[in-house]
């Protein structure tokens, strides 16, 4: 996931766009669980769709690996292999992409120029709990490189409450935390000093230092869902999915089931509603969230919307 620097200023609209439109990408089969660009194809960006993934230009899309429609495992080249259901994927190199199998509990390795899926970490289809080389993944849904120590990923382990680490050059996994402090971990990203930011299947964003290992609940609830700005702990959400920093202090989130983007502003102990391009645009189910230098994508249920405007933060 691209994060801007801290530096960076927010989002402003190029002289030739409009503030009131947003660009409809692709017309996906299923949830676009995450985006990412391609460094492959330079000017794509990659998507996942269900059981394949996909890059596109915007106008005209190919499959990288898997079927459209046909779930399963299978290691092999490009539309033979098959996934169950890819819910995260980072680019560790221009040619290699490492995915989140999630139903067949296991992280595969996709190599661009031969189109080839083997296995790169878990033990695909069985679920347990396990570290080591030999490692095992309860459904393992979301991934980023690890920005403190580039040797390795990070990578939410849902039903086995963990956040694990998995090495770049082997596959072999360790724990960063396990605890049912932080139930169902979902989505993640991370700030320039390590911490790791994690959104739970339902509605609490956690915080898990990166050097002390403790979880902390920063805002939502473990126990409620529902919509509410506000105080960080005070305010309600539903279905929370990615999550991105936009500034130093400043985490922008998709708030699935409430239709929304959601402004945590952690230095001010509030949470507001993005307003995207002052109200232009009705969200449907937004899943996944990415942000380049002049464009904000919104992976919007079945289809990628890119903003190229200012956003009312």
């Amino acid at each position: 996931m691209y994060n801007l620097t801290d530096s960076a200023k927010p989002f402003h609209c190029s002289s030739l766009e409009k503030e009131s439109t947003a660009e409809v990408l692709v017309n996906n089969s299923y949830y676009v669980y995450h985006v990412e660009p391609d460094s492959y194809q330079p000017g794509n960006i990659i998507y996942s769709d269900q059981y394949s993934l996909k890059t596109t230009d915007g106008i005209t899309a190919a499959i990288i690996a898997g079927h459209p429609t046909q779930s399963g495992y299978k290691d092999a080249d490009r539309e033979n292999s098959r996934f169950d259901r890819i819910t995260g994927f980072i680019g560790i190199t221009a040619k290699i992409l490492i995915a989140v199998d999630h139903y067949n509990h296991c992280l595969r390795r996709i190599h661009r120029d031969t189109g080839l899926t083997t296995t790169f970490s878990g033990v695909c289809t069985s679920p347990e709990y396990e570290d080591g080389t030999q490692s095992w993944f309860f459904y393992p849904i979301s991934i980023i490189r690890d920005n403190q120590n580039r040797s390795q990923l990070l990578v939410t382990d849902e039903y086995n409450n963990a956040l694990r680490t998995v090495a770049v050059s082997d596959g072999s996994a360790g724990t960063l935390t396990k605890s049912s402090t932080n139930p169902y971990p979902h989505c993640l990203t991370q700030n320039t000093a390590g911490d790791i930011f994690v959104t739970t299947w339902s509605a609490a964003v956690y915080r898990i230092s990166y050097t002390e290992k403790t979880i902390s609940l920063i805002a939502g609830s473990l126990t409620t869902t529902g919509y509410r700005d506000g105080s960080l702990l005070n305010s309600l959400f539903n279905n929370l999915k990615e999550l991105v920093f936009i500034q130093t202090n400043k985490l922008l989130i998709a708030d699935k089931d409430n239709k929304k983007l959601r402004l945590l502003h952690l230095d001010e102990d509030k949470v507001t509603t993005l307003n995207l391009c002052n109200g232009c645009v009705s969200l449907h189910l937004p899943y996944s969230i990415m942000l380049t230098n002049d464009a904000l994508y919104v992976g919007d249920s079945r289809e990628i919307l890119r903003f190229r405007c200012k956003f009312f933060i």
